[in-house]
């Protein structure tokens, strides 16, 4: 999976796909801990809200703000070497000030993962990111708050007469074999939608998504169902809208997705219309989600 997917490489959130948080071969412990010191020290181009990854020796992170991108609208990713503190590579993006999140981010906070010879990230600016492990140079960048017809990206998240926050990238993405997943939206602005989205890792293609805000009580969601607002021109084929307005919106994705299984994934979203939190069971099929098991919007709207 990833370039060395051995136990003491941490290439995505919380460590592995299942996102334990153990590493059983690093040498610290309750015994070494008191020894730790500090071996390198760097100076970066802004703030960070990214927790790194770590593989074969390098850290991988992204800054939430970055003063090297044009008047200080943008973001930074690097990576810098463990044995000597440097940095080895970098890419910088720049974004409009409007794209921003709403507490003035303009990069990225998620954790990285590094698979595939790949780095993959989402982004405030509600895309997510592909680059070359090696070099950090761009792969592919698909855009998730606004559609992205060359990549099977239909959703239109964002509306005239909604404020801020925009939807943005706050889940960090798992990758499982040539799959990538993770969600899309803000809990803070109860006009948007939450979505889990499934794009081929090696070409930004969206595969399936899955609206995390529930259209019926009682029922559940179907996957490539997509609520009609956010279509505003095409829509590929295999999808269909919901016309009606839903249960309630908001119910962002904002933490890592975990596959619970070959054929399941899990996630948390955020509040809809209160302040609760819950876990949620997809069952994938072999291209799509297939079943919703427990509904974020409907326990964030009772």
């Amino acid at each position: 999976m990833s370039s060395n997917p051995s136990s003491s490489n941490w290439w995505m959130f919380h460590g592995d796909p299942a996102h334990t948080g153990e590493v059983t071969a690093s040498p610290i412990n309750s015994g070494t801990v008191a020894g730790l010191k500090l071996t390198q020290s760097i100076n970066v181009d802004g703030s960070i809200l990214s927790t790194p990854a770590v593989v074969d020796g390098y850290v991988y992170c992204g800054l939430a703000n970055s003063l090297a991108a044009a008047a200080q609208n943008g973001g930074q990713f690097i990576k810098v070497d463990l044995a000597t503190g440097q940095t080895v590579a970098t890419y910088n993006w720049d974004i409009k000030v409007a794209d921003r999140d709403t507490h003035g981010f303009c990069g990225m906070g998620c954790t990285p993962a590094v698979a595939n010879g790949n780095v993959y990230f989402s982004a405030f600016d509600g895309k997510v990111y592909c680059l070359d492990q090696q070099t950090l140079t761009r792969k592919w960048i698909t855009d998730l708050r606004y559609a992205d017809l060359p990549h099977n990206q239909p959703v239109t998240n964002d509306f005239d007469s909604s404020p801020q926050p925009k939807a943005s990238g706050w889940s960090s993405p798992v990758v499982a074999g040539n799959r990538l997943y993770l969600g899309m939206g803000e809990g803070e602005n109860p006009d948007l939608y939450g979505f889990v989205y499934c794009l081929d890792a090696n070409s930004g293609k969206v595969i399936w998504i899955y609206c995390t805000c529930q259209y019926v009580e009682g029922q559940n969601n179907q996957p490539n169902q997509l609520p009609k607002e956010t279509i505003r021109g095409e829509l590929p084929s295999g999808f269909t809208t919901f016309d009606d307005q839903p249960v309630a919106k908001g119910a962002s994705v904002w933490s890592g997705i975990r596959p619970a299984s070959r054929s399941q994934a899990r996630r948390a979203t955020g509040p809809a219309t209160s302040t609760s939190t819950s876990a949620v069971l997809l069952r994938c099929g072999r291209s799509m989600a297939a079943e919703w098991w427990a509904s974020a919007a409907r326990t964030a709207a009772t």
